[in-house]
């Protein structure tokens, strides 16, 4: 049995003895600490996850569908070939992190910040995406943005 620890003091336990892979699907996360965890795979689809914090989380392949995750924390956490379709990341903040192919498809970022993020195929396809703030990512012609959106241009790359 694994004990997360939440900042609100509450504690969830559960059952798997690993987190990978794990299928966490609907908990009540919110303001849980995933700093540095191996999530590789896990499924947290309709979870509440606001202000979690995944600094160094490696969410590689991990499903986020639908999950609310306003004002989560993603600092240099590997979220490559991650499925977060119609999540709620509006206020999220995504530093050094590792978005590639991932799909954020239907997803809100409003307000959201990618500094320094790796988005080469990923499909950003979003909701409020005019509202994000890009500061150096690198993107190729393998990222989907939306219909009438123009990637940002100043201090990113494009390979």
């Amino acid at each position: 049995m694994i004990t997360i620890h939440c900042s609100t003091g509450e504690t969830v336990a559960v059952e798997p003895s690993t987190l990978r892979g794990a299928v966490l699907d609907g908990y009540e996360l919110h303001r849980a600490q995933f700093n540095g965890c191996d999530l590789r795979e896990v499924s947290l689809q309709h979870s509440d996850l606001r202000a979690a914090n995944f600094t160094e989380a490696n969410l590689m392949s991990a499903n986020l569908s639908n999950a609310r995750l306003q004002v989560a924390t993603f600092e240099r956490a590997n979220l490559r070939d991650a499925v977060l379709k119609n999540a709620q990341l509006a206020g999220a903040t995504f530093v050094e992190s590792d978005l590639r192919n991932a799909n954020l498809s239907g997803s809100d970022v409003g307000h959201a910040t990618f500094r320094s993020t790796r988005l080469e195929g990923a499909n950003m396809q979003c909701t409020r995406i005019e509202l994000a703030s890009f500061e150096e990512v690198t993107f190729d012609a393998e990222t989907l943005w939306p219909d009438g959106f123009t990637p940002p241009l100043q201090g990113s790359s494009f390979e």
